[in-house]
Parts: C-alpha cells; structure tokens; sequence
C-alpha cells in the first residue's frame, strides 16, 4: 500500500484539573501550505509552549523536519517559533531557527529568564538562554558531548527540585 502523507493534524492544546482526565482544547495552529512548517506532511514533533509574563504572551516552539512524500525524514531538522495572545492562539510564526540542527528539546523559565535544552543531533547537548521575548536562542553552551549514538544524549526533561537543577535525558 501506499505510505501515508500525513504526520500529524496541527498542534492540539490539551487541560486538565487532575492530569488524569482530559479534555481536547482544539488546533491552535496548522499550516495548509506544503512550504509551510506546520504542514500536516510535514515532520512536526515535540511542541512546547511557554507564557512570557513580561511580554503576556504564548510562545510555541517545535522541531520541523522535511516532507513525508519526499521520504526526507528528520534531515535538516530546525526549530519553528510562534506567538500568541492566548494559549489556545491563534499562533503567527514568528521566525524558524535554521542556523543550528534541532534535537529533542525542552523549555524552561526560571527568575523570568527562558531557556531551551536540545539535543543537536546525535553530537551533544546544548543549552542556550532565550531573548527577552523567548522567540530567539542568545548565549548557548554545550554539554555531554560524546561521538555519536548509543552514547549521546536526547530528550532532555529539566527541572528543579529543592533549589538543585536537574536534567533527565535518555540514550541514543
């Protein structure tokens, strides 16, 4: 048979007052241009979204990958940066982050300053502060650089417990 064109159908918002029961919030943003990062043939994964309280706004990030008809997979994978009045949007793409490859990634904000943590692919560990409006990567470092899977690190999960930082990731 033939190989489905479709990757997923939008960015879907999701509640919970008990993180047990659900309720599906709707799309908040999807592309129908194929050129589009949010194209549902496109690859789109790992959408996060952050509040900004200096600016009261929603910002989306997700990892954007080639086309599914073209069978390119995850080559030449970037970051797709959005913004929003309100969580359920709509969301306006802002800017795509071309110039270094994007991972599995996580988002984080601490003392009003945003962060991102992401794999590049297969080589190391980055994390890179965020400008004042969380929609661009400023200073980055790198971190747990090791020669290729099985020993690099992806899907990062920060967190802080007790005033220490934690990073979760897992192996290749």
């Amino acid at each position: 048979g033939e190989k489905c064109k479709i990757w997923h159908n939008g960015v879907h918002v999701y509640s919970s007052t008990d993180l047990y029961n659900w309720k599906n919030e709707g799309v908040v943003k999807k592309d129908e241009n194929p050129q589009d990062p949010f194209y549902p043939g496109r690859i789109m994964d790992r959408p996060h979204i952050l509040y900004n309280a200096q600016t009261e706004k929603f910002v989306l990030w997700a990892k954007i990958g080639g086309l599914i008809e073209n069978n390119e997979m995850f080559e030449n994978s970037y970051f797709a940066v959005c913004q929003s009045d309100s969580i359920l949007g709509p969301y306006a793409l802002v800017r795509e982050i071309r110039d270094i490859p994007a991972g599995d990634f996580d988002l984080f904000v601490e003392d009003k300053k945003g962060y991102i943590v992401f794999e590049k692919p297969h080589t190391e560990m980055i994390v890179a502060s965020l400008n004042d409006e969380f929609t661009a990567m400023e200073k980055t470092t790198s971190h747990l650089e090791k020669k290729g899977p099985p020993f690099t690190r992806e899907a990062p999960a920060f967190f802080c417990r007790n005033g220490k930082r934690f990073l979760l990731t897992s192996g290749t």
